[in-house]
């Protein structure tokens, strides 16, 4: 599994190298490879509205200073969705491109680590558009990625709110003296020894299967409920007013098991990437290349 996580590190390594080069268009012009080409503004082609649009925020530069048969970054040009134009040392300085690759002798040498904080959505320095660009594709990603966390994380917050208010109103001394009032008013008998009894319920079942499992998500509601008390010898009667003491905790309770199993999206992308680095693994086991 460690050499094909480092074949797939190595292929990803040598895609985002060609992602992010430049790449010679006709009539001289460079642009970032993997751009559309409809989009890009040619600084020769360009109106003269264009051509006084300052494409370099911290240089102040035009278009109209920007040589196209230049290979610098600098005078490299990259045309956003919005159609707004900038060179590709800005929008790398924009985006933040250095946090998220490694340069060795001003060539891009592998995947850096994503920053841990949370990452906002890439905009346009001017008009905040989005920046759909191929080229910062990891970048915009990640943002996505830490927006649904949040979204996912504030629905959470406001079910674990509800589930809190719903509860507000038990008492368990009022519920704990109304279950001791009915119970000094009945009896226990016996389980009767016959087969319906000696049949193992769902929620034996979930009950033992949670044991067994040492599951981390919590017991199976059903174990709780009256049913469970009639199998140890008491009446209907008191599991039936049982069920009416808990009714609204087990409500409560499901709610919060639901909460508890929700996958978030950080989690659910790890096991896609687990899910295809095994796939990537097994394929190499078939041809034998491992």
């Amino acid at each position: 599994m460690q050499q094909a996580l480092l074949s797939t590190m190595s292929s990803l390594s040598r895609a985002m190298r060609v992602a992010l080069r430049p790449s010679n268009l006709s009539r001289g012009m460079w642009r970032v490879c993997g751009e559309p080409c409809e989009w890009q503004t040619c600084p020769t082609c360009a109106t003269a509205a264009q051509q006084e649009q300052v494409v370099d925020l911290i240089m102040g530069t035009k278009m109209n200073e920007i040589d196209p048969t230049s290979e610098e970054l600098a005078d490299i040009l990259v045309t956003l969705p919005c159609r707004h134009t900038f060179t590709v040392e800005t929008l790398d300085g924009h985006c933040a491109i250095s946090d998220y690759y490694l340069r060795w002798d001003g060539v891009w040498s592998g995947l850096a680590p994503t920053p841990t904080d949370i990452q906002k959505s890439l905009a346009c320095p001017l008009c905040r558009g989005p920046v759909n660009t191929k080229r910062y594709g990891r970048i915009q990603k990640r943002a996505d990625l830490d927006m649904a966390e949040q979204n996912v994380a504030n629905s959470s917050r406001r079910a674990l709110q509800e589930v809190a208010q719903s509860t507000e109103g038990f008492s368990l001394e009022t519920e704990t003296e109304r279950v001791v009032q009915i119970l000094s008013r009945q009896t226990t008998s016996e389980p009767e020894d016959d087969d319906e009894n000696d049949r193992s319920t769902p929620a034996d079942k979930a009950k033992l299967e949670f044991i067994a499992s040492k599951s981390l998500f919590p017991i199976n509601v059903e174990s709780m409920r009256g049913k469970t008390l009639k199998r140890f010898g008491f009446s209907g009667a008191v599991a039936k007013e049982w069920n009416k003491c808990i009714w609204n905790l087990m409500t409560a309770y499901n709610s919060a098991v639901t909460i508890s199993q929700e996958r978030f999206p950080l989690l659910r992308t790890y096991d896609a990437a687990v899910s295809v680095l095994d796939r990537y693994y097994s394929e190499l086991l078939a041809k034998g290349e491992v």
